[in-house]
């Protein structure tokens, strides 16, 4: 029996890595042949299971529309050599190339996994354009899967899809969570780890961020809004945890 042939696309090998591994070796180990596309990391290259093909191409994040002519060329040529019956892509920009060029090669099958919708923090002009590239990217999707509810309603009072080509598995996730890695029954452990590895005392109130230390990701204002709740009370800590892209981060919150 011939597999399915599966390709799983983001713009950067982070997604790959925090939330897809296993579920593509599962994936592998039933029935489908697995491709996954992002830009170059050795390390990733490593880490992916055995049977899952890794293939480079770079795709700039932000606005960069020399950039996103080679990226979406090279998945185009990709897409119309390999055949596969399934596209999926996640992340804005690799979601816009890879929604164009799976078109153009009418892949069966283009699933795109809304992990989140950009352009809901923008206003004025900026909002528009991005809610246009949103709106691109779905009505060149054959399926979307958004990661909850709250996204899968707001999508339809927005307009950028229907009913009919949209759902949300059980009660929403990205991926799910692995119950053993992350057990209940050793939160209160981990907790007094946590706190006696950066002196954190038991009365503090610890206010949490896990993800990208970027502007896109809301961190410059979680450190304005820290700013002002730090000054009215005094036991409050900010605990960051995830990788510093340096990128839009007002230095002078730090302070």
């Amino acid at each position: 029996m011939n597999k399915v042939k599966l390709c799983v696309v983001t713009t950067t090998s982070i997604t790959i890595r925090s939330f897809l591994i296993e579920q593509l070796e599962f994936l592998t180990n039933n029935g489908f042949d697995v491709t996954v596309i992002c830009d170059e990391d050795e390390e990733l290259r490593r880490e992916l299971p055995k049977g899952i093909q890794y293939l480079s191409i770079r795709m700039k994040r932000g606005l960069a529309p020399f950039g996103a002519l080679k990226s979406i060329y090279l998945l185009y040529q990709t897409f119309k050599e390999e055949k596969y019956d399934i596209v999926q892509y996640s992340t804005p920009n690799a979601a816009l190339y890879t929604s164009l060029a799976s078109y153009l090669t009418k892949t069966p099958v283009r699933l795109y996994c809304q992990w989140g919708i950009r352009y809901v923090g923008f206003k004025g002009l900026r909002r528009k354009l991005f809610k246009m590239i949103e709106m691109i990217v779905c009505s060149l999707s054959t399926s979307i899967q958004p990661d909850s509810l709250g996204n899968l309603s707001f999508s339809h009072q927005e307009n950028l899809y229907t009913a009919e080509n949209s759902k949300v598995i059980g009660n929403g996730s990205a991926n799910g969570v692995n119950l053993l890695k992350f057990a209940v029954s050793k939160r209160e452990y981990w907790s007094r780890e946590i706190r006696q590895k950066y002196n954190l005392l038991e009365s503090d109130i610890i206010f949490g961020f896990t993800g990208r230390v970027t502007k896109d990701k809301g961190i410059n204002e979680l450190l304005e809004a820290f700013q002002v709740l730090s000054k009215k009370i005094n036991n409050v800590k900010l605990l960051i945890v995830g990788p510093s892209e340096n990128y839009g981060i007002d230095s002078s919150l730090y302070d």
